[in-house]
């Protein structure tokens, strides 16, 4: 039976400025492509009544973290649900774990193309490695932030020292990355593993 993953929407304005939700077609894609079912969460605290109903969820990026977001990344670690947070989402659950934001200028980690992609390096005994299997990578970003002193693993880092991912490998998956793999999984093998094992991890049992 395919895991039922729950997308937590993004608070944002339409055309004529009325308030919406949103999830980004690539995210779901990804997921539904490789092997989940999946299912949009209204961004509210109200919204934690909904835990029960998926065996993980994905914190998309986003320009601004909400309340809710913060609750959902702290039932997620204590419960052990299954948890990838994607940019904004990383630097949620880096904030949550006693990490800071700061602003970010240099120009590769700030782009709106995909294809533009810089290094970064991997840590051994890492979950990413594990799903990885490779120190050095390429990945893509458009971030303004990057989160600094979370009280988790780093797993990763660019060239110029941000940290690109976060981590607690005593859970079934509790990962961020500052970086969009959903973007790049078309073509990016390294993406396809990411979104795979996340699954994968969805589908455990206790």
């Amino acid at each position: 039976m395919k895991p039922i993953i729950g997308i937590i929407l993004r608070p944002d304005k339409n055309i004529t400025e009325k308030n919406v939700q949103i999830v980004y077609n690539n995210i779901y894609k990804a997921l539904n492509d490789y092997g989940a079912n999946t299912i949009g969460i209204i961004n509210d605290l109200s919204s934690l009544d909904l835990l029960r109903l998926c065996d993980g969820f994905v914190l998309q990026g986003g320009n601004e973290a909400t309340e809710f977001d913060y609750e959902l990344v702290k039932k997620c670690h204590e419960l052990n649900i299954p948890l990838l947070g994607i940019c904004l989402g990383m630097q949620t659950i880096g904030e949550v774990f006693g990490g800071n934001l700061k602003e970010t200028t240099i120009n590769i980690h700030n782009s709106l193309d995909k294809l533009k992609l810089h290094n970064i390096t991997i840590y051994k005994n890492t979950r990413l490695f594990d799903i990885i299997g490779e120190y050095n990578i390429s990945v893509n970003s458009r971030h303004n932030y990057e989160i600094k002193g979370p009280n988790l693993t780093v797993s990763a880092r660019s060239d110029d020292g941000v940290i690109e991912a976060i981590e607690d490998y005593n859970k079934k998956f509790f990962v961020g990355l500052e970086w969009h793999p959903e973007d790049m999984v078309n073509f990016d093998d390294y993406s396809k593993k990411i979104f795979k094992s996340f699954i994968n991890a969805c589908n455990k049992k206790d």
